[in-house]
């Protein structure tokens, strides 16, 4: 009866990802199944942190596949042709590459994989200049819904300024008809003043993910996104929505488009407050996470030298008024302590004669009171 009862509790916490090995030999070091994955069952194959230098072994790939999860691997290059020369992974939805140490990808990495539609390239080292001499990289990604590029990109070896320029040239170029969410936190982005309609080319696109860059301001084209309902600029380092910024972000509710936007954990100036606060009531956009908007005050400007050490001389002085003032009154106590007698004997009766008038004065005046009622 024992054994029955332990077989049976063994199979109900049985999970196929972690005690299924992969049937082709390449995938020797990875596990797979079908597993509960985002709430659903799916066949994934995972090669989490298995210490592979090359990602050749992908175009093997299951042809069952449902997630690929290789992360936490050693691979600085992704080859031509990653997962084959054929549709056999038509079933691929989901490809997780994050934290690979990524360098380089080519512009025909990502063939045959029409129905992936979410992709993930997080942590990574990827060149941006060299990427955006392969413009075409994300073009046969025909379903692709969701990509995230957070903290994806190397920026040592591209300009602040060319980032928006590569960036704008591989959207322009990918053909990413139907991405809805796009995440590009963490990348340290200055601006995209030098391609402000990069974002336009994204038809589709719901959600835009900005935050803990370093934007110091809103200066790029959304009003082409028709569909856009989110923005997140938290974290970044804009000092001030100014009335163009304002008018642009308004102008996509009077459309009928609702937008939520998160300006939250900005260094927000004090001097704009007010009229930053009076927008936050009027306008139709809802923004998020009020309770974390601060304002950062502003900096004297102006102040001389002069002035600065007839303030440092000033705080001085009054340091040593301060210094005199305590020791007099130490001073003034110590005496009266010393002569406590003789005071108490001469103040004493003043006192008490003073104490007994009160006390009748207010007794006649509680009586008085008491036969007015």
């Amino acid at each position: 009866m024992f054994f029955p009862v332990l077989l049976a509790l063994l199979l109900a916490t049985f999970d196929p990802i972690h005690a299924s090995n992969c049937k082709k030999p390449h995938f020797e070091k990875c596990s797979c199944g079908i597993t509960d994955y985002l709430g659903n069952k799916q066949y994934v194959v995972n090669c989490t942190d298995t210490g592979y230098t090359n990602a050749s072994m992908l175009q093997y790939l299951p042809d069952e596949t449902q997630v690929l999860i290789y992360t936490g691997n050693f691979i600085s290059e992704l080859p031509w042709n990653l997962f084959g020369n054929d549709y056999s992974h038509d079933r691929l939805k989901i490809v997780d590459l994050s934290n690979n140490r990524i360098k380089t990808i080519r512009g025909k990495t990502f063939h045959h994989v029409r129905n992936v539609e979410r992709l993930i390239l997080n942590y990574n080292q990827i060149n941006l200049a060299f990427t955006g001499e392969h413009p075409r990289l994300f073009s046969n990604f025909e379903n692709l819904e969701a990509l995230h590029l957070t903290n994806a990109f190397n920026t040592s070896w591209t300009s602040y300024e060319n980032f928006a320029l590569d960036l704008g040239e591989i959207f322009r170029n990918s053909n990413l008809t139907k991405l809805e969410k796009l995440h590009l936190e963490q990348n340290q982005i200055l601006n995209f003043e030098t391609d402000p309609l990069l974002f336009c080319e994204l038809k589709n696109l719901m959600d835009l993910h900005l935050g803990n860059n370093n934007l110091t301001h809103i200066k790029f084209k959304f009003a082409c996104l028709e569909r856009l309902r989110y923005i997140d600029f938290h974290a970044n380092k804009i000092t001030n929505l100014n009335e163009n910024d304002r008018h642009l972000l308004d102008a996509l509710p009077q459309r009928n488009q609702s937008l939520i936007i998160d300006v939250s954990e900005n260094p927000l100036s004090c001097d704009d407050i007010d009229s930053l606060y009076d927008w936050f009531h009027d306008t139709k956009v809802t923004i998020q996470s009020k309770e974390k908007i601060q304002c950062k005050p502003e900096p004297m400007i102006g102040v001389t030298q002069e002035l600065r050490v007839a303030r440092v001389e000033a705080n001085g002085s009054s340091g040593t008024v301060t210094f005199l003032s305590i020791a007099l009154c130490m001073s003034l106590l110590a005496l009266l302590y010393t002569n406590r007698e003789p005071i108490r004997n001469t103040v004493y009766p003043y006192v008490l004669s003073l104490s007994r008038n009160i006390q009748y004065t207010t007794i006649g005046r509680s009586e008085a009171q008491e036969m007015d009622v």
